[in-house]
């Protein structure tokens, strides 16, 4: 799944005024609205079954939710925010793409342009990192009376556990 840029205050204005039966249905469309990229489905069973609505306030809540965010047309219900969303999100990925193409069809063609190149003429990314090996394998205590002590593969600061920081 990717992730989308959810702006907390447009949303708190937005939907400031619903129970909280309707914002968790809100908010459980929204997600599968944009786990899919599509919009959701025109039965509102089926959005209920999204939303995990199971009671009837919760499915009541899903169909107020729907009649107010949404907007039935053709292909399920629409959200305009998600559908502008998913749209800049396909057109930054074709961009990205297009650009890439081009890098790797300049590339090529600069490799293919020379009679006399060689296919060694460009380091790889592992042979750049063949010979160098960053980390110490041990080092020395100052007492002389203790054994070289092991040092840790990970900086001092990944040693600790994430909830610790």
């Amino acid at each position: 799944m990717r992730h989308y840029a959810f702006n907390v205050g447009d949303y708190a204005a937005a939907t400031a005024h619903l129970s909280d039966a309707e914002d968790l249905a809100y908010r459980r469309l929204l997600d599968a609205y944009y786990s899919r990229e599509a919009p959701l489905p025109a039965d509102v069973g089926a959005c209920c079954r999204l939303a995990r609505a199971t009671s009837a306030p919760a499915r009541k809540a899903v169909d107020t939710v729907l009649r107010e965010f949404f907007s039935l047309k053709a292909g399920g219900w629409h959200q305009a925010r998600c559908d502008r969303d998913l749209a800049d999100f396909a057109e930054k990925a074709e961009k990205a793409r297009a650009s890439a193409t081009a890098r790797w069809t300049h590339s090529e063609r600069n490799a293919n342009a020379s009679a006399n190149a060689s296919a060694n003429a460009m380091r790889t990314q592992c042979e750049g990192n063949a010979t160098h090996n960053p980390l110490p394998i041990t080092h020395k205590n100052k007492s002389k009376d203790k054994a070289p002590v092991a040092a840790s593969p990970l900086p001092g600061w990944l040693d600790k556990p994430t909830w610790d920081r």
